[in-house]
């Protein structure tokens, strides 16, 4: 796999260690251990169902789950999109919470069952919000069946936005920190 002159992207990098270890765990988790290639397979078909349920390159998801294997997968598969994870703390609800999706004009959140009643009681304030991808139980609710397709193609390079963080909001309210997939592997290095 040839690696972009100005570096790799997060989900590249993923896709090339999948080939040249594949079996190296790569995650752990209570829930148990995923190798390279485990994980590169589960991240293709989670975005496979993500492009089919209407996530495209460029678009804006933020994220809502807990620490999980779920949450790992999530934001690679919608790297692979070259779609951007905005990544919500959890613990924001009412105007914070509010104030984070609307920033990230989304037409799609991907919430854990246990955080969807803070995301429904703004829902309504939020004019592009299109769709809810709800994970209850270890299950997806409002994410299209699979597909013999696979992702597309990657179009995106290291340059690209691979997530928006939020800062803790202590002197005014949060603002989004877009992280490209150079900033991300640099760090994780």
């Amino acid at each position: 796999m040839a690696t972009h002159p100005l570096g790799p992207t997060v989900d590249g990098l993923l896709a090339e260690r999948a080939t040249t270890h594949p079996d190296t765990v790569f995650l752990r988790f209570a829930t148990g251990d995923l190798t390279f290639a485990d994980t590169n397979d589960r991240v293709d078909r989670l975005a496979a169902r993500l492009r089919a349920t209407g996530v495209e390159r460029g678009d804006v998801v933020p994220v809502l789950l807990p620490n999980s294997v779920e949450f790992a997968l999530t934001w690679l598969a919608l790297c692979r999109l070259g779609a951007v994870a905005c990544l919500v703390n959890t613990s924001f609800k009412g105007p914070a919470l509010h104030h984070a999706l609307a920033v990230a004009a989304p037409v799609t959140v991907v919430v854990h069952d246990a955080f969807a009643a803070a995301v429904d009681a703004v829902a309504a304030d939020l004019p592009t919000l299109q769709r809810l991808v709800r994970l209850q139980d270890g299950a997806w609710e409002g994410l299209a069946a699979a597909t013999t397709d696979g992702p597309p193609p990657p179009s995106h390079g290291p340059t690209d936005p691979a997530m928006i963080l939020f800062t803790s909001g202590t002197t005014g309210p949060s603002k989004g920190c877009v992280l490209s997939h150079r900033y991300t592997v640099r760090q994780a290095g």
